[in-house]
């Protein structure tokens, strides 16, 4: 009887090699053999790509901050209540507002419009309103320390809050009791722009002429809402323009104090012609 060949461990081996040329010894090299796959990519499958929900909001508020009108106010509105889908959400487009209004005193003074806008919104307004007063109080309880730190900003945030007490209302009515967050520091701030103490005088000058562009600006307001405050702000006016050193503040505050003598806030061409050729003539002297 023929006897069958015996195949060799190295024939063995060979024929392995054939039929596994991705076979891999193992490291132990006690003769176990894995078979290394390589993954099929779907190149079909999407990708996954993180989108910045955020930007088109961002980039909407400071658009509408820098010009206001009626598409940009209801673009803003429309993407903030897009994206402000969390209480989280919204904080994000409340601190956004803040810290755009409180770089450029242009847009300060837009700041309030844009904030009613939002708080108008059936679907976030209440949450907004709420946030946008906690984040309001807080940076003004923190105005002193920004007004020794940084006067800029200081003053960015005294034009924001007389926009706000400008446009901001509940029920139709201006901010009052639920503005006593709101109210009262309006009159304080502008008290302490008229102190302008602990700062030079450049910055007091600077500070004057704020208080009288935000002045002019919620003036009637104000007296309505309390005139005995306006009367003893106005104490403070005389006053200064009286002890005054500096010619510049005196000639800012006289304008100031010619409005709230006459009770018209509205500019007139004659009085503005008056007084820039009265600052005019200080400065070429100074």
């Amino acid at each position: 009887m023929a006897t069958a060949p015996v195949k060799t461990s190295a024939g063995r081996g060979r024929g392995r090699a054939r039929t596994s040329a991705s076979s891999l010894n193992s490291p132990g090299g006690n003769g176990h053999e894995f078979k290394k796959y390589v993954p099929i990519l779907n190149s079909a499958e999407p990708k996954v790509v993180n989108v910045d929900t955020f930007k088109p909001v961002e980039e909407s508020l400071g658009l509408c901050l820098r010009e206001i009108t009626p598409e940009n106010l209801q673009s803003c509105l429309s993407k903030a209540e897009e994206f402000a889908i969390t209480d989280e959400k919204i904080k994000k487009v409340v601190s956004s507002l803040f810290e755009k209004s409180l770089k450029d005193r242009r847009l300060a003074a837009n700041g309030g419009q844009v904030a009613a806008t939002l708080i108008s919104s059936e679907k976030i307004g209440p949450t907004f309103r709420n946030m946008f007063l906690k984040k309001f109080q807080e940076t003004y309880t923190n105005r002193d320390k920004q007004r020794k730190t940084d006067f800029e900003k200081y003053l960015c945030f005294s034009v924001f809050l007389c926009s706000i007490f400008k446009d901001v209302r509940v029920n139709g009515e201006v901010m009052n009791i639920l503005t006593k967050p709101v109210f009262k520091p309006v009159f304080n701030m502008l008290g302490e722009l008229l102190d302008g103490k602990n700062v030079e005088v450049s910055q007091t000058e600077k500070g004057m002429e704020i208080f009288r562009d935000n002045l002019s600006m919620i003036a009637s307001l104000l007296q309505a809402a309390d005139q005995g405050q306006m009367d003893e702000l106005f104490k403070k006016v005389r006053s200064n323009i009286i002890k005054e050193a500096s010619h510049k503040i005196s000639c800012i505050l006289l304008e100031t104090f010619e409005y709230y003598s006459s009770g018209d806030w509205t500019p007139k061409d004659e009085t503005k012609d008056f007084y820039n050729s009265l600052m005019a003539d200080i400065t070429a002297k100074s």
